[in-house]
Order: C-alpha cells, then structure tokens, then sequence
C-alpha cells in the first residue's frame, strides 16, 4: 500500500470567476484574481492512497462515502493517472481518497477549490508526478488552479479552444504586502440551495449582465487591481473588490431563474462596511462575498483590532458581545476600545446577538514557495543536461543560496513539513529533486560542500520525508540516478 497526505489553502477572490466558455475543459469567461489564504487557518486535507488489494476506486469526504463518478473527480484522476511514472502493476491499482475541510463545505468559501488542489497535489505525490499540477487541478474545479500558488494570483481565462493557455500565475508573493489581512465572517456554515456550477451555467444561458460584466467590466477591473496591489494601493484595492463582488451578485440576480446567495445578515455587514468607513474618513476594510452568504473582509494589520472590535459591537454574539476563543478564531489579536463618538458617527444597525456564527483571522501567505523553488530545479535541470557548463561547487552554491528562504520559512512556521504536522503540497513537489541531489557528486566525480548545520530546520525535513510510506515505497536510489546522468551526454530527466 502506498499513502500520501496533502494540505492545500483556500483562496478568496478579489476578482470573480463566474462562468465557463467550455463545461469540459472548465474553461473561464473572464479573468479573476484572488489571494490564497494561510493553511493554518482554512485549508483542505487530503490522504490518498493505493493498493493491490482495493477492488475499486473510492473516496470519502469530511467522514462520508461520496460517488466517485463525479466527472469533474475523474477528471483529475485520468489527468494524473496518464502523467504517471510508476510500474505497470502499480499503476493499475486501484485508489481511496479521504479528504476534509477545516472550515465549512459548499458555503461560499472556495471549498472545491482548496479540496480539489489538495487531491491533486496527493495524487501527483502518489503517482510521482513532477511539474506543473495546475493544469489538472483546474480540471477538478476552475479556481483550484489558483489554490496552487500563494500570495496573489491571476487565473487568464486565455483564448484557445484547448485552453492551453488558461493558466493561472502568481502576480505578487505575500511578502510585497505583509500587512494585507482576512477576517472570514461565518454567517452560515449550511451547504448553500444552488452550487456554483448549477449557477454559473444557468448564468451563462440566461444574464445579458454576466456578457457585459465578461467583456467590458472585468477585463479594465482586473488590470486595474493588478495595480493596486502592485503598489499597494489599499483605497483602490478596496473600492475594486467591493465593487466586484456587487456586480457578481448583480449578475447572479440577474440569472433566470435568479441565484440567491447573500441574506439578510449579508447585507448587515455590507450596511456596516460602508458606514465605517465613511464615518473613519477613509477606507479600512473591504467586503467581498463569493457564492454564498459568508463574508470575507480584506482590511490592514493596523486596523484589524479596531474592526474586530466594531464587528463585536453591531454582531454581538450571543454571550452578550464577549469573544472567546471558539468565537475569534486564527490569528490572535486583541480588540482595541472604540470610542463612543467613533460609534455613534457609524449609520448602521446593530444586529441581534448570533447573526455571526463565527470569525477567522487569517492572511495572504505563500504556503506553496512553488513559484521560487522553480528557481532550484531548473538550475538542477541545467546542470544535469550540461546546459551550465560552471563548477559544479559553483551551481550547487547558488543552488544552497535559495534554501536560505526555505530553512527561514521552516523556522516561521515551527514545523517539521511545510505543510504542517504533514507534508503538504510543497513538501511532496519538492522532494524527488532533493532526493536525487547526492547523485551529482557521484555523477560530476566532485565533492559537494554542504554545511548541515547551517540548515537545521531543512535537516529535519529531510529526516522526517523519509520517514514517510510514500517515500520509501516509491524511493528512487540516487545511485543509479547518477549512473544515467553520466551514460547520457543530454538526459531527459522527466523519463527518468
């Protein structure tokens, strides 16, 4: 038997996808932009695993056996089984997928994106697939595509019929904006009447909004807060994500029959939103809403406290206003005292106790590092096909360089993987390269100087993938690894 586990983020669009121009390939009509949120707080987990003794294909989602003919599941199977680099035997056994969320399914907070990256990611693990998965996560669900980078990310709807070119890449990593936050308001955590894919379709055959929003609206907005968030431009950032949001749901009003997803508490914050900010004077927080009634807030590190605690004044809970820890969940803060004259400038109704189940703080952060580590492997790539003809001790050098941000990265988040208590989707991507890399003293006929100590926190990581059955099951000796390398004048590595 051979078992992966995976973590995967949940990202928030700032910028929506609604709407396919090909159902198949789930091709967008239009561009979106998001930010991908830190796994410590909302992300999906996924445990795959294969065996000669499964009689059939079968997953179970947050507890419960679900039909594995979903077509958008099968989807990704077929995509990862065809990309496959195990023996035949193996390749034929059959696979169970256990996945959850920590946060609610299917109400509004990009769960299939986050479930469907996360699968992906454990199936590309479990079947030694290398490079780029995000192609066959978008297979599972659209926006999935996005879950796969960190900070902020740009899906291309692209123009060709095969979608080659709807990617998604990264616009900005987290650390260009390190004050950017979230606060995640569970209004509902139910399982919302009309799914995304029922509403996007029904949205295409029926809004005349939706055209217009796809050909006119989107294209200027989404340059516009590519810019935005490029200089930081936090006024701008603002106005564009609540701007977007209404239109989306303007459109799904418009849709016949219409798609109904914000309530009453919805709009109860959009209410406070806008009167805080007009009596602060300037614009602190953003809403955004995706098909569901749960708002996201994207607001600075400096006003969280203040707005934590505006939101405790007008949705007291229903211990009489008190926040407790099950309450305010993610990152700790403390909220800071408003002033009574700030309260009574604030045009907006206070709510009855309850009407929030509950709060997420949380922020952008690159959970993934995938799109630096493309750095590494393709100096690796480069050295083993000969195409840098530098000292081998010179390439490994700057190759040793990176893994500074990573040993520091380890250090931040006080874990043995980078995905947690287990390996997530960098830890799986990274290792068939890590693993390979004593293969080219022996290849090069050349010693390596590689100061251990200097990357502790890597060291256990090391440590810690080879503990893991996947690794040893699918452990590749790098032995023989250098054997080809030196056999071949231009190895292709992907058929190794």
């Amino acid at each position: 038997m051979n078992v992966v586990t995976c973590i995967a983020p949940v990202n928030i669009a700032v910028i929506k996808y609604w709407g396919k121009r090909d159902e198949d390939l789930i091709l967008p009509i239009n561009d979106s932009l998001s930010a991908t949120l830190h796994t410590d707080h909302l992300c999906a987990k996924t445990t795959v695993m294969t065996s000669a003794d499964f009689k059939e294909d079968r997953i179970w989602l947050n507890g419960s056996e679900e039909s594995i003919d979903n077509k958008r599941l099968q989807n990704c199977l077929k995509e990862i089984r065809k990309r496959a680099k195990l023996g035949s035997d193996v390749g034929s056994w059959k696979v169970h997928i256990c996945s959850e969320n920590n946060f609610p399914t299917a109400a509004g907070l990009a769960s299939s994106a986050a479930g469907y990256a996360c699968l992906v990611a454990a199936l590309a693990g479990l079947y030694n697939v290398e490079g780029d998965i995000s192609a066959a996560a978008r297979s599972g669900s659209g926006s999935a595509c996005r879950s796969v980078f960190g900070g902020f990310v740009r899906w291309y709807s692209g123009s060709k019929p095969d979608g080659s070119d709807s990617i998604a890449k990264q616009i900005a990593a987290p650390e260009h904006w390190p004050q950017m936050r979230i606060l995640v308001l569970v209004v509902n955590d139910a399982s919302k009447k009309v799914s995304s894919a029922i509403g996007m379709k029904r949205s295409v055959a029926t809004s005349e909004l939706l055209k217009y929003r796809a050909e006119h609206s989107v294209p200027r907005r989404v340059e516009e807060m590519t810019k935005a968030i490029l200089d930081r431009d936090f006024t701008k950032f603002a106005e564009l994500t609540m701007k977007d949001s209404n239109q989306f749901h303007a459109t799904c009003l418009d849709t016949f029959p219409p798609c109904v997803y914000m309530n009453d508490t919805s709009h109860a914050i959009v209410e406070l939103i806008h009167a805080y900010n007009a009596a602060a004077g300037e614009t602190k927080a953003a809403y955004t809403f995706d098909a569901g009634p749960n708002a996201t807030l994207y607001l600075l590190e400096k006003d969280v406290p203040e707005v934590i605690s505006i939101l405790n004044h007008y949705f007291p809970t229903i211990s009489l206003g008190d926040i407790g820890v099950e309450y305010l969940k993610g990152i700790p803060v403390q909220p800071a005292a408003v002033s009574e004259d700030l309260l009574r400038r604030i045009n907006a109704e206070r709510q009855s106790p309850g009407k929030l189940k509950y709060i997420i703080h949380t922020c952008a952060r690159d959970v993934e590092l995938i799109d630096k580590y493309g750095v590494i492997t393709s100096l690796f790539g480069a050295c083993i096909h000969k195409r840098d003809t530098r000292p081998l001790q010179e390439i490994v050098g700057e190759i040793i360089g990176h893994f500074v941000a990573y040993e520091e990265e380890l250090g931040k988040r006080g874990t043995i993987f980078f995905g947690g208590t287990e390996p997530g989707m960098l830890d799986v991507l990274m290792w068939p390269w890590v693993e390979r890399a004593k293969a080219l003293p022996l290849a090069f006929d050349q010693p390596l100087n590689f100061d251990k100590e200097k990357f502790p926190h890597l060291m256990k990581w090391i440590n810690g993938m080879k503990g893991q059955k996947f690794v040893q099951k699918n452990f590749g000796p790098f032995e023989a690894f250098a054997k080809v390398i030196k056999a071949q004048d231009d190895v292709d590595y992907d058929s190794i």
